[in-house]
């Protein structure tokens, strides 16, 4: 929605200026307050206003010059002696995360040689140290424009993949010859490394492609719901099977005692497959799915993120281990132990039925 058009009167505009304010700014001003106006027509209206007052406009004070420590002031020095361009100086700091513009490289190396009373030196010589040949035998040989650079700056020869590109160019022109292009092996994206079994295996398990992408971006596996959706039309087809329907049966009621242990086992840093099969040890069947759905809302009603279980597992210790296996010994023991005492109970129930069945108390026998 534009803003109102209102006449702004001449004085306005006229005082807003006296206090050195930017075109840009005015403008700004006027239409905080609702006021539809251009930089382009508040230009036009100072000019016009400061002619017929016959006065000159004041000059606007810009920012403050950018202030450069004393260790990058070495380090500009450092560079520039290398050979380096302006261009490649400020290259150089901003892969650094450092902003630095052309101007102050240019007056801070100007001012470095000046009290050093030296010379800056001639960029043109260090090119020329760079003999076209070699460049051309590095390129026919397969090498990028940024790989002969690095190549000469392992030598010591600071020059930017950008000479090199330009460099290239001239040469290749005056052999009437075309540079090959290098193409290299493309790396796996994440979602690639993901194998069609695991995918398979989740769908089965009636997940939705939303909670099946979900389920990898929790284990650092960065993958959308859409990759998903056309992985698995293609698993379907080459299988030749049908997607599940995503009807789901009864959902499984969970105790709220079971909803805290899935909870407390997530936190421990357990993976999806390593809860199901506590559960499983213990005859309690619960599906992936599941476990993942409880963790996924207990995590949200926390606000909390969900521990890495990849770094958590790399981490986990021998003896962590060994006590995991242990417990999990303990348990099927323990099973077992129940099963035999159920197994004796119900023999003693059927030689009582026996011995009363014959008129033999208990106690005679």
């Amino acid at each position: 929605m534009r803003g109102k058009q209102i006449e702004i009167p001449d004085e306005e505009i006229f005082e807003l200026r006296e206090k050195r304010m930017t075109y840009k700014q005015i403008a700004e001003y006027f239409i905080n307050q609702g006021i539809d106006i251009s930089i382009m027509t508040i230009s036009n209206r100072c000019k016009k206003i400061y002619a017929r007052k016959g006065k000159e406009q004041p000059t606007v004070k810009r920012g403050r010059k950018e202030r450069i420590a004393d260790e990058q002031k070495e380090k500009i020095y450092e560079l520039r002696e290398k050979g380096m361009t302006y261009k490649e100086i400020i290259e150089y700091f901003k892969n650094n995360g450092i902003q630095i513009s052309s101007s102050t490289i240019k007056n801070t190396c100007k001012k470095i040689y000046e009290e050093k009373g030296k010379e800056q030196p001639n960029l043109t010589k260090r090119i020329k140290k760079i003999s076209d040949e070699e460049i051309y035998e590095l390129r026919e040989q397969g090498m990028t424009q940024r790989e002969v650079a690095e190549y000469y700056k392992k030598q010591g020869i600071e020059v930017s993949d950008k000479t090199i590109y330009r460099r290239c160019k001239i040469i290749y022109k005056e052999k009437g010859k075309k540079q090959q292009r290098v193409i290299k092996p493309r790396k796996k994206t994440t979602y690639e490394k993901i194998s069609d079994d695991e995918i398979y295996e989740l769908r089965e398990q009636e997940m939705t492609q939303k909670e099946i992408a979900q389920y990898f971006t929790n284990q650092g596996k960065i993958i959308s719901e859409a990759t998903i959706c056309k992985r698995c039309k293609k698993i379907y087809e080459k299988n030749g099977k049908k997607q599940p329907t995503g009807k789901k049966g009864r959902k499984r009621k969970m105790t709220d005692e079971q909803n805290e242990k899935i909870y407390e086992l997530r936190e421990q840093g357990l993976m999806y497959r390593k809860i199901e099969e506590y559960f499983c040890d213990k005859g309690i069947k619960i599906s992936r799915a599941t476990i993942y759905n409880i963790c996924k809302r207990r995590y949200d009603e926390k606000g909390k993120n969900q521990p890495n279980s990849r770094i958590k597992n790399k981490q986990t210790t021998t003896s962590e281990n060994t006590a995991w296996e242990e417990l999990r010994k303990l348990e099927a023991r323990k099973r077992e132990l129940i099963a035999k005492k159920l197994s004796s109970e119900n023999l003693l129930g059927k030689a009582k039925q026996l011995a009363t069945e014959k008129g033999i108390k208990g106690d005679d026998r």
